[in-house]
């Protein structure tokens, strides 16, 4: 899987915020389950091209170069939904 630093700068960017600062367990499960989300990740049946990160022990970032796939209203309901 890419990292954040190796997705293109053109790259569709999602941030989404905890309502708290997380504790170093709770980053590292996120970033887990997150990053197995992704692999299976697909939109109108196209694999996304995706990275995650954490930020600040608050804000999660998932990344999608969109040259490979459009990440279209089902690929992103399916990121929300997750």
């Amino acid at each position: 899987m890419k990292s954040m630093q190796q997705m293109p700068g053109a790259a569709r960017v999602w941030l989404y915020t905890a309502s708290r600062f997380l504790n170093d367990q709770e980053v590292s499960s996120i970033l887990q389950e997150t990053e197995v989300f992704l692999q299976g990740w697909s939109s109108h049946g196209a694999n996304m091209d995706a990275a995650c990160g954490m930020y600040f022990n608050r804000i999660l970032a998932i990344a999608a170069d969109e040259a490979q796939a459009k990440a279209s209203g089902c690929g992103i309901d399916k990121s929300v939904q997750f």
